[in-house]
């Protein structure tokens, strides 16, 4: 889904988180803006599987005013879900009643093609002892940090054979 606003540079195709939320499906969406931010009245998510994604707590960065953080929970596994920010004012004076953006969920999907499959279990498997860092982050799929293991690749095997919708 396009982002329309004066604000965002934007990407019009959704990215894919493929790493796991945790026992209660946390995810952090960051939005940055080219201006720092003066106000936002608040964030909401939409999103089609059940239970419904919440908003757990939103606020603009306290260490860089050009980014909004808003952090969900209870985001359900292989769907798409959309952030709308309502009200954003920047420094500059500019005003947007809403900034959206969107991003599937989608674990085990560390190649991002929308579906997992035996591709993204051999991508896992190939980095498996490896240290998690900016460029490896990806296959650590259980978010456990520290090193890629076979607890990695289960859960990718684990999640074979799902796709977002």
């Amino acid at each position: 889904m396009p982002i329309s606003s004066p604000f965002l540079a934007r990407s019009r195709t959704p990215g894919i988180e493929c790493r796991s939320g945790g026992a209660t499906n946390d995810y952090t969406l960051v939005f940055t803006f080219a201006n720092a931010l003066a106000s936002v009245s608040g964030a909401s998510v939409t999103g089609r599987a059940t239970p419904f994604p919440t908003v757990a707590n939103s606020a603009i960065d306290s260490t860089d005013p050009h980014q909004y953080i808003v952090n969900l929970t209870g985001v359900s596994n292989a769907q798409y879900v959309t952030v709308t920010l309502n009200n954003v004012t920047d420094s500059a004076g500019k005003v947007s009643t809403a900034v959206s953006a969107s991003m599937g969920v989608l674990v085990g999907d560390v190649n991002a093609t929308g579906g997992v499959d035996g591709n993204d279990v051999s991508a896992v498997q190939g980095q498996t002892r490896q240290s998690v860092n900016g460029t490896t982050f990806r296959y650590d799929v259980n978010v456990s940090g520290g090193l890629i293991d076979g607890n990695d690749v289960s859960l990718t095997q684990s999640k074979t054979r799902t796709s977002l919708p």
